[in-house]
């Protein structure tokens, strides 16, 4: 794979990577480095996108939680953040460094602010076991 995407390390890369794991769970020990570099890129869909698919194939939580909440604090990047949160619910209590942003976003307005303090609220139910 690498050979054909040379240095491309966007949400392509991040697509044919998840691709390859899908076809193969065994090749997760070659897709989960080049979709970690991923989770680097300039674009913030790249690094949200990367972060779904790093934590779907290696459970690396140290990589792709900061990823998330570094998107999520990036007011620039509003459109993405209920998807970045919903990531962290999923990732559960091993996003537990992210529950006091979580827990401002729930009382945060602005453009989409309803969904984001939805997710927001579910996020930390799953984070923190709570009902």
């Amino acid at each position: 794979m690498e050979s054909k995407l040379g240095s491309r390390r966007d949400y392509l890369t991040v697509a044919l990577a998840e691709a390859m794991w899908q076809l193969d769970t065994k090749a997760a020990n070659r897709v989960a480095p080049i979709v970690r570099e991923c989770v680097q890129h300039t674009n913030a869909y790249s690094r949200v996108y990367g972060s779904k698919v790093l934590w779907a194939v290696s459970k690396d939580g140290a990589t792709t939680v900061p990823v998330l909440t570094a998107v999520i604090v990036d007011t620039n990047q509003v459109f993405i953040h209920q998807w970045s949160i919903m990531l962290l619910g999923e990732i559960g209590p091993a996003a537990s460094n992210a529950v006091p942003l979580l827990e401002a976003k729930t009382k945060e307005g602005g453009v989409f602010a309803e969904g984001i303090q939805k997710a927001a609220r579910e996020a930390l139910s799953k984070i923190t076991n709570a009902p």
